[in-house]
């Protein structure tokens, strides 16, 4: 059975004129609340997601394994990624409220299993626990539902700006923590851990909120109750129902595995900058640091004027922007890093470092929200949860991929090639299959297409 236009009309008519009564008011108060709460959020998913990035050498060093080994460890842990489909087809059943505190607080727990973790069996199962958590992307589709039409790109990216402070903290941690050498005090990573171990307190706020306006709209009309039930055990299969949104829903999943492969290669980028700066050419840790303060700034100042171009220029001529940024920076760290290091101009790097992250981050960051913008509020979990799912591929085979070419590729040619291969597939996908959501009503997704 599948949902026909004339349905769909019907349900919009009613969902229109439920939108007027006190179910979808919302305080000053509360808005207020909520964002910050999204804020927090965002700024634990940053931290928890990227942190370990920072720290490839130690943990290496730790349980004394190498780069092929490192990125079959991330290829096992990444298996945790599959399971967000399930997580957000959940948040389409039982609502969004509550699978937002759930995810949240496993942000802590999984940090928790990894800092007591004393082999690499324990370390790899909370590491495989933070990828179901951090990459459920629930605050995406809170905000998605109830923020102005108008807004919603700067609304989204603000919260994302605050929450790329996440991502500041984790140079700011590296240095207080990192003060050696891995050879000489491997252990040191483990201090990394003790900032995100707050998301358990944090999460405990959220019995604070509501439930979104779109939810209960949708739990409300009896025709999407209906459906829901008519689809229990098969609804992970509505967005491939009608052409449209299976166009759309493969794209995007298409996307989310090219993201998901460059994502596992170059996890390794502070080993590759620990080993060119500091063991070949005789710098410091702390330049290492420094390299990752930078390249932090760059996610946070893309997150920053991502929400302005998206709603200014448009969700695909900022993705362009960002794509070409991308590819361009890789290939001069490719071509060039070695003869920068050798002269030992080790502050160029911070430059390759802040283009590179920036750009895959807003492409990443852009992808989500522009996701959510693309389906009907009944499936909008669940397409995002392919997406995510896509990506969790994408992961798995690239560090799996990674561990092999690594033994005959220097990183950086890695890098190179799955920026290449990334670029290519999202600009032909966007260019070619995604409508412009610019300035769109969330609620009339619906009709789009």
């Amino acid at each position: 059975m599948t949902i026909g236009k004339h349905d769909r009309k019907n349900e919009l008519i009613v969902m229109k004129k439920e939108s007027s009564t006190e179910l979808v008011q919302r305080s000053v108060g509360y808005i207020v609340f909520l964002f910050a709460y999204m804020m927090l959020y965002e700024f634990m998913d940053t931290y928890t997601t990227s942190y370990y990035t920072s720290v490839v050498s130690y943990i290496q060093a730790d349980f004394n394994i190498g780069n092929p080994e490192f990125y079959m460890v991330q290829a096992i842990a990444s298996i945790g990624l599959l399971l967000v489909i399930f997580v957000q087809n959940l948040a389409d059943r039982i609502g969004r409220k509550p699978m937002m505190i759930i995810v949240f607080f496993g942000m802590g727990f999984a940090s928790l299993i990894m800092h007591i973790s004393r082999n690499i069996y324990l370390f790899t199962f909370g590491f495989l626990l933070s990828w179901i958590f951090f990459s459920s992307d629930m605050w995406v589709i809170i905000v998605a539902e109830e923020a102005p039409a108008e807004k919603r790109a700067r609304y989204s990216y603000l919260i994302a700006t605050v929450g790329a402070l996440g991502a500041i903290a984790i140079p700011i941690c590296r240095q207080i923590f990192i003060k050696t050498e891995p050879s000489i005090n491997p252990s040191q990573w483990r201090g990394m851990n003790y900032l995100a171990l707050a998301a358990m307190v944090l999460a405990l706020l959220g019995f604070g909120m509501k439930e979104t306006k779109a939810f209960l709209l949708k739990k409300q009309t009896k025709q999407e109750i209906s459906l829901l039930k008519k689809f229990k055990r098969a609804n992970l299969g509505v967005p491939f129902k009608q052409p449209e949104t299976r166009r759309r829903i493969i794209a995007f999943m298409i996307i989310g595995f090219l993201l998901g492969m460059m994502a596992a290669v170059i996890a390794t980028f502070e080993e590759y900058l620990t080993g060119i700066i500091v063991i070949t050419h005789g710098g410091s840790p702390d330049q290492v640091t420094y390299v990752i303060y930078l390249a932090t700034l760059g996610t946070f100042v893309f997150f920053g004027i991502t929400g302005f171009l998206a709603d200014k220029l448009g969700r695909k001529p900022t993705m362009y922007i960002y794509a070409g940024i991308n590819l361009v920076f890789y290939a001069i760290i490719a071509f060039a890093a070695n003869r920068f290091a050798s002269l030992g101009i080790f502050w160029i790097f911070s430059l390759f470092g802040f283009f590179m992250n920036g750009s895959f981050w807003g492409m990443f960051m852009l992808s989500k929200t522009y996701c959510v913008e693309n389906f009907p509020t009944h499936t909008r979990g669940t397409a995002t949860g392919w997406r995510s799912f896509s990506y969790a591929v994408g992961l798995i085979l690239g560090s799996l991929l990674s561990s092999f070419l690594v033994k005959f590729l220097d990183l950086q040619y890695l890098y190179l090639i799955s920026s290449a291969l990334s670029v290519m597939g999202v600009c032909i996908l966007t260019a070619t299959v995604l409508p412009e959501t610019k300035g769109i009503k969330i609620i009339e997704t619906e009709l789009v297409g």
